[in-house]
């Protein structure tokens, strides 16, 4: 595995906790180059298997626009061979880095070794997988009785809604905007469709 130094003190702590875990055929790749529309985007950890290449973001709240971020991440996919972007919040790395890294490993069981899925799903605040489940832009857990519910985002080629392409194509028709100014058209564009639903 190569990790080489990078600054923000959450990337520090998943930098510490991924070799623990993953499958010694991964190679941890951090602050990983995109180069797109002569912009420079960098994937905290890009985590290359035989199976495939898996980006894993760190969201401090202080750095981080959902929408922004996840237009950000369709156009990764759009122009890599990344098959999924994970975005785990800096909070839930501080205080719940096992149980996000858990719900990970039941999405991408390939990515982490059958030890390390043990010990995660033994430390993970669920410890029942089947309360497990991944979407589109997603992997939750929740426990019925207890009301908890934990979330890792994330865009996935591999999902049939393709929820991803949708942004991408969405973004290739601002080739000038920034991907703050492409949410927010978005964003726009999606509120002027359910007014006008609403009103149908």
């Amino acid at each position: 595995m190569n990790a080489e130094s990078t600054t923000s003190p959450i990337e520090e702590i998943l930098a510490w906790a991924l070799p623990k875990y993953l499958d010694p055929a991964v190679e941890i790749v951090r602050e990983h180059p995109v180069s797109y529309r002569g912009v420079e985007f960098r994937l905290d950890f890009l985590l290359r298997h035989p199976t495939g290449l898996y980006g894993l973001e760190c969201d401090g709240k202080e750095y981080h626009s959902y929408f922004r971020d996840v237009f950000r991440d369709a156009c990764i996919l759009g122009i890599t061979d990344i098959a999924a972007i994970y975005r785990i919040t800096g909070k839930d790395i501080s205080f719940h880095a096992e149980t996000a890294l858990h719900l990970m490993a039941a999405d991408v069981p390939a990515l982490f070794s059958p030890r390390g899925r043990a010990n995660l799903r033994t430390l993970s605040q669920f410890r029942d997988e089947s309360l497990i489940c991944a979407s589109y832009d997603n992997v939750s857990a929740f426990h019925e009785r207890s009301f908890r519910e934990f979330v890792v985002m994330k865009l996935d080629r591999r999902e049939e809604d393709q929820y991803w392409h949708e942004l991408f194509t969405f973004a290739q028709r601002y080739p000038a905007k920034t991907m703050a100014e492409i949410a927010t058209a978005y964003i726009n564009r999606s509120s002027i469709r359910e007014n006008h639903t609403r009103w149908e």
